[in-house]
């Protein structure tokens, strides 16, 4: 068989093994109509696997579960994960002069999976290269500085000073968070598939990075709530779900002269 044959019939492979494998597991439209993106992500990534420069297996973590390895990450249910601080390029190596990799979104998140220890001094400062996979580990994404990712320890307490309140969706999860003028909020949420439905009440303080919020629970479960601000301070949801509604309550006063209920 022809080298080209070859190569067409393992493109044809790979989508149908993604798209039968991803549709088992899907629960509604919206994730069906990402397949197409999850096809070409999945092959935009192997056509570049041979120009990345990859740490020897040994510097990698021997599990994508190990806690210790990962105990300055989020842990999520997709993962371990640290958040991009500003849009970047990723680099082929650990080198400036290295063509770009792939490029990364304010919010998106990622986990290191490797970092050079001897760092490198750039314009006078001395910083760490890091090689980063995707929230699930399985995705390699390139080489960057670990200064340009953001963990929780960087994240200050915000006090907005004004109240406000979201509606705002999660993928199958609906919450409802009002925000106090100290930063405190309460979250209500549900979530409903598979016959089954649940609903839950969370309470707890408001952090920001910049301008990247993370609404921090003060029991934390695997599900996080972070947004960014924009030009006139409303929120709108971080780089994972982009694509999902989010919306302030506004409350019209009533006229002046107007019967109270």
């Amino acid at each position: 068989m022809k080298p080209r044959k070859i190569i067409i019939f393992l493109i044809c492979f790979l989508i149908a093994y993604v798209v039968i494998t991803y549709t088992s597991d899907v629960n509604n439209v919206r994730s069906i109509k990402k397949i197409p993106q999850l096809v070409s992500e999945t092959i935009h990534t192997k056509a570049k696997v041979s120009t990345l420069i990859v740490p020897n297996e040994k510097l990698l973590p021997s599990s994508l579960e190990n806690e210790l390895f990962f105990q300055h990450h989020w842990e999520s249910d997709r993962g371990f994960f640290l958040l991009v601080k500003d849009d970047i390029n990723t680099k082929e190596s650990p080198s400036v002069t290295a063509n770009n990799y792939e490029k990364l979104v304010k919010s998106e998140r990622v986990r290191i999976l490797y970092e050079n220890i001897q760092a490198s001094e750039i314009d006078g400062e001395f910083r760490n290269w890091v090689f980063i996979a995707s929230e699930t580990g399985k995705i390699h994404l390139g080489w960057l500085f670990k200064d340009q990712l953001l963990s929780k320890k960087e994240f200050l307490k915000y006090k907005p000073l004004e109240s406000m309140e979201y509606i705002y969706e999660q993928g199958a999860i609906k919450s409802h968070i009002k925000i106090e003028q100290n930063g405190r909020f309460n979250l209500k949420w549900k979530a409903s598939g598979r016959g089954l439905f649940l609903k839950g009440n969370d309470k707890g303080q408001l952090y920001i990075y910049d301008d990247i919020i993370w609404a921090k629970k003060e029991k934390q479960d695997f599900l996080y709530n972070f947004f960014i601000t924009d030009s006139t301070n409303q929120l709108k949801q971080e780089y994972r779900f982009r694509d999902d509604p989010i919306k302030m309550e506004i409350y019209i006063l009533p006229k002046e002269g107007a019967n109270k209920q």
